[in-house]
């Protein structure tokens, strides 16, 4: 019989291949606009898209994970519970389009950007969709109906991917892009609203009141942690006026490799919030803590390496994907791969694990109280260093609220790490990173450079003892058979 720990990592490999598809997805995007676009038109669509995407996920104010953790528990009441939250979600992300075109002549007047009114403007158009797409998808979250919101997840992405390639026989342009975005919202809405029951969409407050108490905490959770991601760009991009317009599109295309590690992130949310909601409104703490070990584990056995083969071949990586006019971004790539990379995952992790455990309010006032530190760290050292200050202000942020957040879980739910897994899981990352050190490869072999250097790391967890038989029959129990 499969046991509740063994199901939620079934569900948390199951999101992250589907999250490393959207992934895969959003990077040919970026290649092709990035290669297409120059690095100076691709810096206004960095920009941009920095600003929707932080709009939209601040929009959410907390209703969609509020709503996925209330279902967990509240299983009797889940069509009403999805009416609410379906319709909530309509009447912000409308109220939220319409201040966002009407806000788009100052946006474009603050960052500086040529014609930018009419493009922020047609960027917006996405927010309604793409807030419904997302409140269904944590509405299957709460149902843990993890194979549907999955394959929704991959729709999404894949749409995007291709849209992006047919504007290469149209022709590539920002507005081109943006029109893309929009497509894919709409096209991964259908796909996951076809699989929630009709009722589910007809408009109701039964459980408004009770959504909202949770949704607010929540909510300003996501207000501080999106802002403390773009924060650094946006410093560099109002303070460093006088840097060449060239280094917004190096910096953009750095921040596009570091975040790689962030789909571990919205992973480990879409399985912990309802899993750990489930397991402690059953009264079983313990089970809890097995989660929180067992993620927090899965982070380090997974981002520890990544992160540091990034920097430490973030010259070759940039050439690889955006060509030899990004090489300039490789010192950005080196600093901005541990501060949003490793540091914002654990620390949005972390955060995720409070909100399930019952203290919203602390993972918001974690984020919160960050945003001074962001704000002035960013604007001192953008004056100082410019680009590579922009990118230190953001990783001794993250390193910051990390320590803040592991000391509130530890505090109510349990230990965050295990020191043997930890000291691991690092002497195997470290010998993987002087080996290594003694190669420089370029292009595709520098591909298969980093798939040996992951082996060796894999083959020393095993010799060491971290990674055991378990391990791998548990991910092999999530490849789909073939039938007969």
């Amino acid at each position: 019989m499969t046991s509740p720990t063994q199901k939620a990592a079934r569900a948390t490999i199951m999101l992250t291949a589907a999250n490393a598809c959207l992934t895969l997805c959003g990077y040919i995007t970026v290649i092709v606009l990035a290669r297409g676009l120059g690095p100076k038109e691709y810096g206004i669509y960095g920009i941009i898209i920095s600003v929707l995407l932080s709009v939209e996920l601040v929009a959410r104010l907390g209703v969609p994970q509020a709503l996925s953790k209330l279902i967990a528990e509240r299983q009797e009441q889940t069509p009403q519970l999805e009416g609410t939250g379906l319709t909530l979600t309509l009447l912000i992300y409308l109220v939220v389009f319409g201040a966002f075109w009407l806000a788009s002549p100052a946006m474009a007047k603050l960052f500086q950007i040529p014609g930018g009114k009419d493009l922020f403007r047609l960027a917006s158009v996405d927010i309604p969709f793409y807030g419904m797409y997302f409140m269904c998808s944590h509405i299957l979250n709460g149902q843990r109906r993890f194979g549907i919101e999955s394959m929704g997840i991959s729709i999404y992405g894949i749409a995007k991917a291709l849209g992006i390639l047919a504007l290469l026989y149209f022709g590539l342009s920002v507005r081109g892009a943006l029109v893309v975005n929009i497509l894919a919202s709409i096209i991964g809405l259908l796909y996951l609203a076809s699989h929630i029951p009709v009722r589910s969409f007809y408009p109701t407050f039964a459980f408004a009141g009770l959504v909202i108490r949770w949704a607010v905490p929540v909510g300003l959770f996501l207000l501080g942690s999106q802002v403390l991601f773009n924060l650094h760009l946006w410093c560099l991009k109002v303070v460093g006026r006088e840097l060449p317009e060239e280094t917004i599109g190096f910096y953009v295309a750095a921040v596009s490799v570091a975040r790689l590690p962030n789909i571990i992130s919205f992973v480990m949310m879409a399985v912990l919030i309802p899993s750990v909601s489930h397991a402690l409104g059953t009264g079983d703490k313990e089970l809890a803590a097995r989660y929180v070990q067992g993620a927090t584990r899965f982070l380090e056995i997974l981002l520890l390496p990544g992160c540091f083969l990034i920097a430490l071949k973030a010259g070759p990586v940039m050439e690889l994907l955006y060509s030899s006019r990004y090489m300039a971004g490789a010192r950005f790539l080196s600093i901005l791969v541990f501060g949003i990379g490793l540091l914002y995952t654990f620390m949005t992790t972390l955060c995720a694990i409070l909100i399930a455990g019952g203290l919203p309010a602390a993972s918001a006032a974690t984020a919160l109280c960050l945003v001074p530190l962001g704000l002035c760290t960013g604007i001192l050292f953008v004056m100082q260093g410019g680009a590579e200050g922009a990118a230190l202000s953001a990783a001794i942020t993250m390193a910051v609220g990390t320590l803040l957040a592991g000391i509130l879980v530890r505090r109510s739910i349990g230990p965050v790490l295990l020191p043997s897994t930890l000291i691991r899981v690092g002497l195997a990352t470290a010998l993987m990173t002087i080996v290594g050190m003694h190669f420089d490869y370029r292009g595709l072999g520098l591909l298969v450079e980093c798939a040996l250097l992951l082996v060796f790391y894999l083959v020393l967890l095993g010799l060491l003892g971290e990674l055991k038989r378990e391990d791998l029959k548990m991910i092999a129990s999530t490849v789909p058979r073939a039938p007969g």
